[in-house]
């Protein structure tokens, strides 16, 4: 198999890999109260599993440092990425003026 193929075959696997994960984790964090940096890994490696498998069960020729590295470098940059954009976030809290509701205002990072 020419190298070309290969390179190719892996770019489509790594880019299908991505983009359902990016997907999947995006969807994931829009639930409220869930700590979307503990599902990362688990999701980036699932998709890329997934990637891997079917590349295997189709006999295609692929680059398994090539898909390593694009495995690493999504790994990294969504950890970079979620952690920049979590620092500038800030949080509102609707509130009833009743009972013990008085002690949320004292509440570090939320308005």
């Amino acid at each position: 198999m020419s190298g070309e193929s290969l390179f190719a075959n892996t770019l489509i696997a790594s880019a299908g890999a991505l983009i359902a994960g990016h997907q999947i984790f995006r969807n994931l964090g829009n639930f409220p109260g869930i700590r979307s940096s503990y599902y990362v890994f688990p999701i980036f490696a699932s998709t890329f599993g997934v990637a891997v498998m079917v590349l295997f069960m189709a006999r295609a020729g692929y680059s398994r440092p090539l898909l390593l590295v694009s495995f690493v470098m999504t790994l990294i940059w969504h950890y970079v990425v979620y952690f920049k954009l979590q620092r500038r976030q800030q949080l509102f809290i609707a509130v009833v003026s009743l009972g013990r509701a008085a002690r949320l205002f004292d509440v570090p990072g939320v308005n």
